[in-house]
C-alpha cells in the first residue's frame, strides 16, 4: 500500500492482509499516510523474494502453456506515480477490450481510501 499524488494504491497483497490481519493492514495503512513514527516493516528476506520471483515467473509460463503466448496479455508493473498508475490501468482496460483471456498483473484506478476498526483513528 502506498500513495499517489492523487490517493491510494493497493495490491492483492494488502487486501490480503486485511483479511487475515486488521492491524498489519492499519499499520501499513498507517506508513502510507505518512502518521509519525508509524512503524517500517522489516526488509523481505532476499531468498524469499527470489522465491517470489521464480513463483511468479513459473505461473506466467504455466498461463502461457494453457492460453498460448497470444492468450495472456502482461501489464507492465507500474511505477508510484499517477500517470504509471493509469498507464497501467489504461493497457489493462485495453486488454479487456480486445477479449484477452488472461490479463497478467492487471490494475485498475478507481477512488479509495483505507477505513476500518483500527485504520480509522490513525488516518482521521
Amino acid at each position: 500500500m502506498f500513495r499517489t499524488e492523487s490517493g491510494w494504491v493497493v495490491s492483492p497483497t494488502d487486501l490480503v492482509d486485511t483479511m487475515e490481519c486488521d492491524h498489519r493492514s492499519a499499520l501499513k495503512a498507517a506508513l502510507a499516510a505518512g502518521v509519525p513514527d508509524a512503524p517500517e516493516p522489516a526488509d523481505i528476506d532476499p531468498l524469499v523474494a527470489q522465491q517470489g520471483q521464480v513463483h511468479e515467473h513459473a505461473e506466467l509460463e504455466r498461463l502461457r502453456e494453457v492460453f498460448g503466448a497470444s492468450g495472456v496479455a502482461c501489464i507492465e508493473a507500474p511505477e508510484a506515480t499517477d500517470t504509471s498508475m493509469r498507464r497501467a490501468a489504461e493497457d489493462t482496460a485495453t486488454a479487456i477490450r480486445s477479449g484477452a483471456p488472461v490479463i497478467y498483473q492487471a490494475a485498475s484506478t478507481a477512488p479509495w481510501s483505507p477505513v476500518s476498526r483500527s485504520t480509522a483513528a490513525l488516518t482521521s
